[in-house]
C-alpha cells in the first residue's frame, strides 16, 4: 500500500517495493507521468517535492530520455546519421572511435558534466602527449554529436561542452622547407636498392608525386586525395574542386578552381590513370604515415653523412616537418606569382587573416622583394 503525499494541492504516491526500495510517483495533468526509485523514504519525498516545484514554477524538464541514453549511443547515432557529411570525415572517424572506446562513452547523458569531460581531456593529453589543438578537435566533435542528440534524440539537456574549460591552442605554425630539406625529402621518397636487392624508401610509388603535387598547387591533403580525373582539365590547366573545406557552415558546397603549373601538369601526365576515379588512390592516414617515415629516413641519412664528414648536424634539418607544412611552403612560393586577393582565391581562403598564417616569407625573400621594388623605382 502506498503513502499518499500532498504538495500544494497535488498528490504524489510514495510506496515501498518488495526489495525495500522506495518509489515516488508524480501525476499532474498536462505533464508526463514521472517516477523514480530511491533507497530511502526521505530521498523519495525530497525528489518528489523538487520535481513538483519545477513543474509549478515552469522549470520542469523531461529528462527521462536523457537518463536512459549513454554518450556511446549519442556518438553512434552521430556516426550513423551525420558523419558522412563531414568534409574531414577520415580524421573524424579516428577521433570518434577513440571516444566510443573511452570511459566517457559509458556515462548517461544526465550524468555527463564538464568536470568529467575535463578530467578525460587532461588524462588523454598526458597519456598521448598531444597538444591543446588536438583536444579541441575532440571537443568540437563531442559538441557536434551532443547537439545532434539534443535535436534528434529528444535529449532535453544543455550541452555540457559549453562549460568545459578548453586548453589553449598552440601558436600557429610557420614551418617552411629550408636549405636541402626538399632535395633530401624527395630522395627519401624515392625507392632505392641496397645490398641483397632489398628496397629502401616508400613501398607506394604514389607518395612522391602526391607530395610534389602538393608543393606545386598548395592544395589541402583532403582536396588532393579527393581530386577526380573528371575535374582535371589539362587543356586549360585547371583542377576543379567541387566541394572545398572552406564551406559557409550551411551545408552548401563551395567550389574552387586551382591553376596548375607546368610541373603539376607533368606530374599528372606521368601518373597511371583510369578514365574515371580519383587521381591519387590513397588514404589520408597512409599519406600521413608515409610522409612521417620519409622525413625520419631523410634525417637519419643526413645525420650519417654529417658523422662521416665530421660535421655537426643542424638541429632543425628535417625535424618537426609535417605534410600540412607543404601548404605553408606552397603558399609562400605562390605569393611571388599572385597578389594577396588572387592568392586567397587560389588557396581557398575566405578570410585574409587565415591566409596570413600560411604566407610565411623568409627574411631573405622580403629583402629580395624590397630590392625588386627599388629596381622598379629606379633606386640604386
Amino acid at each position: 500500500m502506498g503513502t499518499i503525499w500532498e504538495h500544494q494541492g497535488e498528490m504524489a504516491t510514495i510506496k515501498e517495493r518488495e526489495n525495500g526500495a522506495w518509489q515516488a510517483v508524480i501525476r499532474r495533468k498536462g505533464y508526463p507521468h514521472l517516477s523514480r526509485t530511491f533507497d530511502t523514504w526521505n530521498e523519495a519525498i525530497a525528489w518528489a517535492a523538487d520535481e513538483d516545484s519545477k513543474i509549478l514554477n515552469g522549470k520542469f524538464k523531461d529528462l527521462r530520455k536523457a537518463q536512459d541514453t549513454t554518450l556511446w549511443q549519442v556518438l553512434s547515432y552521430y556516426r550513423d546519421n551525420h558523419l558522412w557529411k563531414n568534409k574531414g570525415r577520415e580524421a573524424d572517424i579516428v577521433r570518434l572511435n577513440v571516444l566510443l572506446n573511452s570511459g566517457l562513452a559509458k556515462y548517461k547523458m544526465t550524468a555527463l558534466d564538464s568536470n568529467i569531460i575535463e578530467d578525460w581531456c587532461s588524462q588523454y593529453m598526458a597519456e598521448n602527449k598531444v597538444k591543446g589543438s588536438t583536444i579541441n578537435r575532440y571537443l568540437n566533435l563531442l559538441s557536434a554529436a551532443i547537439n545532434l542528440g539534443i535535436k534528434k534524440m529528444n535529449l532535453n539537456i544543455e550541452n555540457p561542452i559549453r562549460r568545459v574549460d578548453r586548453p589553449a591552442n598552440p601558436e600557429h605554425r610557420d614551418r617552411r622547407i629550408f636549405g636541402e630539406e626538399e632535395r633530401r625529402l624527395f630522395a627519401a621518397l624515392s625507392p632505392s636498392k641496397r645490398e641483397g636487392g632489398r628496397f629502401m624508401g616508400p613501398q607506394n610509388s604514389w607518395v612522391r608525386p602526391l607530395v610534389e603535387f602538393a608543393l606545386e598547387t598548395g592544395m589541402r591533403r583532403s582536396e588532393i586525395l579527393g581530386l577526380e580525373w573528371q575535374f582535371v582539365d589539362k587543356v586549360t590547366g585547371i583542377a576543379h574542386i567541387p566541394d572545398t573545406k572552406s564551406g559557409k557552415g550551411d551545408g552548401v558546397p563551395v567550389s574552387r578552381d586551382v591553376p596548375l603549373s607546368k610541373r603539376a601538369l607533368e606530374i599528372l601526365e606521368e601518373l597511371p590513370r583510369e578514365i574515371e576515379g580519383r587521381v591519387f588512390s590513397l588514404s589520408s592516414e597512409s599519406i600521413k604515415k608515409a610522409f612521417a617515415r620519409a622525413v625520419g629516413r631523410a634525417r637519419k641519412t643526413y645525420e650519417a653523412e654529417c658523422k662521416e664528414a665530421g660535421e655537426t648536424p643542424l638541429a632543425r634539418m628535417l625535424v618537426d616537418l609535417r605534410f600540412h607544412d607543404l601548404r605553408h611552403e606552397a603558399t609562400s612560393r605562390l605569393a611571388k606569382v599572385y597578389d594577396i586577393k588572387q592568392l586567397s582565391k587560389v588557396g581557398g581562403w575566405r578570410n585574409l587573416n587565415t591566409l596570413a598564417r600560411y604566407y610565411n616569407p623568409t627574411a631573405m625573400e622580403l629583402v629580395q622583394k624590397l630590392r625588386e621594388h627599388e629596381k622598379q623605382k629606379g633606386l640604386k
